[in-house]
């Protein structure tokens, strides 16, 4: 379906099927829109919009699923 970024603002983020966080805002630095989600664990994480990593969106639900890509170079949050 098609649907502006703005109505991603706000939408749960799901992974795994739990909620690990919120959409803060969608943001473009000229190569792409980036996602910004305020995570459950407050922190904040930047990932690109693409079909990979967001494979569905529920305008419905009000709920996205990430996909997360890897790490370049094995940097783990640990």
């Amino acid at each position: 379906g098609e649907f502006y970024c703005r109505d991603l603002i706000g939408m749960m983020v799901l992974e795994n099927g739990r909620i690990i966080g919120t959409i803060k805002s969608i943001e473009n630095y000229g190569a792409g829109d980036i996602v910004v989600i305020d995570m459950t664990d407050g922190r904040q994480a930047m990932i690109a919009f693409n079909d990979t990593n967001f494979p569905q969106v529920d305008l419905t639900l009000k709920q996205v699923v990430l996909n997360r890509p890897k790490m370049a170079g094995g940097m783990d949050a640990h």
